[in-house]
């Protein structure tokens, strides 16, 4: 046979408690990342990849909200505005996922560098 006795073969009910507290802690991080606070007014909208740039431009700027940046395949976009249901209204325009950057200005902000002189 297999050479495990019963006592030795792993059960899935055996699994429940950490499979539980996995779905906990990625519920856990879903909810902190997609639910954005509106720190420094700003967000990065993921876009439909059907979705034509002009019509993601005119639901922005419907929900009150200016462009900062555009990734190169326009799938992400750096937007600002200082109105709290602007990801709701995002949402409602058919935008994928709105969510925070890490750094101000999106997280490929561009940062000056100085060199001693």
């Amino acid at each position: 046979m297999n050479g495990q006795t019963g006592d030795q073969r792993c059960h899935i009910r055996d699994l429940m408690p950490a499979i539980a507290l996995l779905v906990l802690l990625l519920g856990g991080i879903a909810v902190a990342f997609l639910k954005p606070t509106g720190k420094d007014d700003q967000y990065i909208v993921m876009v439909a990849p059907w979705r034509t740039l002009n019509s993601v431009i005119s639901s922005i700027q419907t929900a009150e909200g200016a462009i900062i940046s555009i990734n190169a395949s326009s799938s992400l976009i750096t937007v600002y505005s200082e109105n709290k249901d602007f990801p709701n209204r995002l949402y409602s325009a058919g935008e994928w996922l709105v969510f925070e950057p890490l750094l101000p200005g999106g997280c490929y902000a561009i940062q000056e560098r100085t060199t001693a002189a």
